[in-house]
């Protein structure tokens, strides 16, 4: 195994010894899954006719099917022969008979769909000349090339030379400089056994390495402690190689690792949670959960916090589950807050996680990959963009969530999201060890984060980066509360709210009043019926014309068809049979109420509690406003885009407001004249001052280019190449220098791990607010610097040229250089002029050697980067 970082050593080390004695996890045999067998079902029925009590016996022959529930298999089958009138059905099934007949589409789809692995919404690669498949690559990172891009993929270097819907071309290049492609995936997490095994290792080396929790504080205090920690250190690094297989290299990694964890806070294991908490830069709390017991387990339990916070806080947290643990970002520590671990139960989490699952992601996930499997979304032979896939899925649960545990799908993808992508079940045993004290929970306030809080910070970081603008949950509620009144005086007298043009109006009228195509047969009739809800023969012929009254009775007789006289019905309205248990018991049940009424609102522009009175002469204005309450809760409905004002209650639905505004959207754009892309571009460039012509000069024009450029870290060798000349005519290395040791100005550097290059960032003497977050940080970094000496040195001798710093330390400045250098680069120090940077940048590019001069300026820490 090659290791890459040293967080993954143990559970590396744990899987060596694993594979070196053959255990493998246990395999565990799914049972009932409803979007395969819907999926076998149509594939069945596409070949043969069938009785559905005769399928459902042939299914339960199946192991994973044994037993299967005959309630659940007739649901989906009304699913699937398209009771729900958002779904196009795939077969037909005679309610009188019992009978499954095919449907065309149904065969398409059942070829189309088959098997249970995802679509790809990846790109295919193919040779430009050959059309030989190369490969696959990333939805977004091909929405990020552009023709002419060079990336690697295999052992060569590839030119894109064309970029269409559903492929890429490429060809060969002998650019030996490629982008490495990346692709977007989450790795499956850890299982909870393997956790437990994961934390039991570190139980053990932990112990090996005497870190008791009774010795706190004690590791490393002295020479003593010393000398008996190297004894440890090498009697663990003997059991590694013995036990798990390591090197030298990695066992004294792990050993640091563990070390490095116990000084900064506690050791979690197998029978220990650690619970640290610390302040980052803007003053925000992170509490970290330490545990092994996998993204699964952690995701669930997450949920199940987070669902517990928003009883006491009125707004969402930010949290992360990762195999590792948990991050919470709390705006404030308080104590009282760590009850909420222990409110959190085998009592209550089942409660927690059912409500909390609703409202994340994962239930949209989970109900995509369902309802891809079974065919309720439509398959193709070519790509389909995953942007695609999730609007069509997100579509179809917003129309399914209204009939809840009627539609079978959404009770399936409810159980997966618990089961599947949650480890519910090992949550509860986990919180079982934790009430009976067979896991203890300890915690650790630390000021800065321990090597395993330290793995949480990327994916933060990325968040709020990526999150840009937006505001949190808790300031757009205090947004959301300015009156009505300065909403009037801000928006021109009227209440803000979407108009809807005349022209989107006689569109939507345009829709609604004629089917998307004429029916053509009985087949078509019923699907009419479907979608528009009951009808008299007159609505009938409108829609379908003259023949279509042959067709109708056609299905009278067939059985497909019913006939229904409401109360001062002058005729009768025709629905399809397996509609006919609801119109029964319309409108005392709530259920038929919400598919009635639901689909009468999806074909009216808009309606009143009077036109459903009208309409239904079984309600009354009570019911209808009963009914209007219900409708609105569930939201099916809205108030009308195009109402003349709060108080008037004109109705319509939520498809049909959608489509209004977003064609008045579209066609106010269309009046609209976009810039011109060249004057945007020179604009961006003139406020920056790097268009020619607006350029500044002299060391003012420099002070103000920079002052525009604060705070932004950027390559070291773009400032003087790049970015300064752009902006200042005549630009002068001296210039900066004078800015610098004048106290005008000030630089701070930052380089991670993985960069080949420093960054860069100035800032303003007067702006104190913007750097004095990295000063605070600079502080509480010293710590963990790689030359502890040297930056104690710089705190008590204050500012210090390279020279005085070469005779204390008694090093050669050519040497000495390079260690600074790097202090500047962990952003712990700072200089009084750009030179001993610049030099370095020259270095790099080997244009230049160290010279024994005081001419770098004066070095100083950054936590002493006060103003006077």
């Amino acid at each position: 195994m090659i290791v890459r970082a040293k967080a993954l050593l143990p559970e590396a080390a744990v899987l060596s010894r694993l594979v070196s004695r053959r255990e493998i996890e246990d395999i565990e045999i799914p049972y009932g899954p409803m979007d395969v067998l819907s999926q076998q079902a149509v594939a069945i029925v596409s070949m043969d006719d069938w009785r559905a009590d005769d399928l459902l016996r042939l299914v339960r022959r199946s192991d994973s099917y044994r037993g299967y529930d005959e309630r659940r298999f007739r649901e989906m089958l009304k699913v699937l022969s398209g009771f729900y009138p958002f779904f196009k059905p795939l077969l037909d099934w005679d309610a009188r008979s019992d009978l499954l007949t095919a449907r065309a589409v149904g065969r398409a789809a059942a070829v189309r769909g088959a098997g249970t692995i995802p679509q790809s919404g990846g790109y295919p690669v193919h040779h430009m000349d050959s059309r030989a498949h190369l490969g696959e690559l990333d939805e977004e990172f091909i929405q990020e090339s552009r023709v002419g891009d060079v990336f690697q993929l295999g052992a060569g270097s590839w030119m894109i030379r064309e970029i269409k819907n559903d492929r890429v071309y490429v060809a060969e290049a002998a650019n030996r400089f490629s982008e490495v492609p990346f692709w977007r995936n989450e790795a499956g997490g850890r299982s909870y056994e393997l956790g437990q095994k994961i934390g039991a290792f570190w139980r053990e080396i932990a112990g090996r390495l005497g870190l008791d929790e009774e010795a706190d504080g004690a590791d490393g205090a002295n020479g003593a402690n010393a000398a008996r920690e190297r004894a440890y250190d090498d009697e663990v690094a003997t059991w590694l190689r013995g036990e798990f297989g390591m090197d030298a290299a990695a066992s004294e990694s792990l050993i640091g690792h563990v070390r490095a964890q116990r000084r900064a806070s506690a050791v979690p294991t197998d029978a220990r949670i650690v619970v640290e908490h610390y302040r980052d830069v803007m003053n925000q709390t992170h509490m970290v959960i330490h545990n092994f017991f996998g993204t699964s387990v952690n995701r669930a339990w997450l949920l199940a916090l987070q669902r517990q916070f928003e009883l006491l806080m009125p707004y969402r947290l930010y949290g992360n589950a990762k195999d590792n643990g948990i991050e919470i970002v709390l705006p404030e520590w308080d104590a009282s807050w760590m009850r909420i671990l222990s409110q959190v139960s085998t009592a209550n989490v089942e409660t927690l996680l059912s409500e909390a699952v609703t409202g994340s992601p994962l239930l949209a996930v989970a109900f995509r990959k369902i309802a891809e499997t079974s065919l309720l979304l439509a398959r193709s032979f070519t790509r389909t963009p995953m942007w695609q896939k999730r609007l069509r899925s997100e579509e179809l649960l917003r129309k399914a969530l209204p009939y809840g545990a009627q539609f079978p799908y959404l009770g399936e993808a409810m159980r997966e999201a618990l089961h599947e992508y949650l480890s519910f079940g090992d949550l509860r045993r986990m919180l079982e060890a934790v009430e009976e004290g067979r896991i203890e929970i300890v915690v650790r306030e630390t000021p800065y984060p321990s090597p395993l809080a330290s793995q949480f910070m990327a994916d933060y970081v990325n968040m709020r980066i990526y999150e840009g603008d937006g505001l949190d949950e808790s300031t757009r509620r205090q947004i959301l509360q300015i009156n009505h009144e300065l909403a009037r005086e801000l928006f021109g007298g009227a209440d803000a709210g979407p108009a809807v043009s005349e022209e989107a109006m006689a569109q939507m009228q345009a829709s609604l009043s004629s089917p998307s195509r004429e029916p053509e047969g009985p087949a078509d009739l019923v699907s009419l019926l479907k979608n528009r809800g009951d009808l008299t023969a007159g609505e009938i012929v409108k829609a379908a014309g003259e023949r279509s009254l042959s067709w109708l009775s056609g299905l009278e007789e067939s059985g497909a068809a019913v006939a229904i006289r409401m109360p001062g019905d002058e005729e009768p309205r025709y629905f399809v049979s397996d509609e006919a248990e609801l119109y029964a018991r319309f409108p005392q049940d709530p259920a038929s109420v919400l598919f009635i009424l639901g689909r009468y609102a999806d074909q009216r522009m808009s309606f009143t509690e009077a036109d459903l009175v009208e309409r239904y002469p079984l309600l009354d204005l009570p019911g209808a406003a009963d009914a209007v309450r219900l409708l609105l809760e569930r939201e099916l409905i809205q108030r009308a885009p195009h109402a003349s004002g709060e108080d008037e209650r004109l109705w319509t639905s939520v498809q049909v407001a959608s489509k209004l505004v977003r064609w008045s959207v579209r066609h106010a754009r269309s009046q609209a004249e976009p810039a011109d892309a060249i004057r945007w571009c020179s604009q961006i460039a003139l406020l920056q001052h790097a268009l020619p012509g607006s350029q500044m000069q002299g060391g003012e024009g420099l002070l103000a280019a920079i002052g525009k450029l604060q705070g932004l870290f950027l390559p070291l060798s773009h400032w003087e190449t790049l970015i300064l000349p752009a902006r200042v005519q005549g630009y002068r290395k001296e210039d900066l220098d004078l800015l610098c040791a004048t106290g005008e100005v000030l630089w701070i550097g930052r380089r991670e791990e993985e960069e080949r290059e420093g960054k860069i960032a100035f800032f303003l003497a007067d702006d104190k607010a913007l750097y004095e977050p990295y000063a605070e940080a600079a502080r509480r970094r010293e710590a963990t610097t790689r030359h502890p000496q040297l930056a104690k040195l710089i705190r008590e001798s204050g500012a210090s040229f390279l020279t005085k710093l070469s005779r204390e330390t008694d090093t050669r400045p050519s040497e000495l250089l390079p260690a600074l250098i790097d202090l500047a680069w962990e952003g712990l120090v700072s200089n009084d002029q750009f030179a001993p940077l610049r030099l370095h940048a020259d270095q790099a590019g080997g244009q230049a050697s160290v010279p024994r001069t005081d001419g770098f300026g004066a070095w100083t820490l950054v936590r002493r980067v006060r103003l006077a």
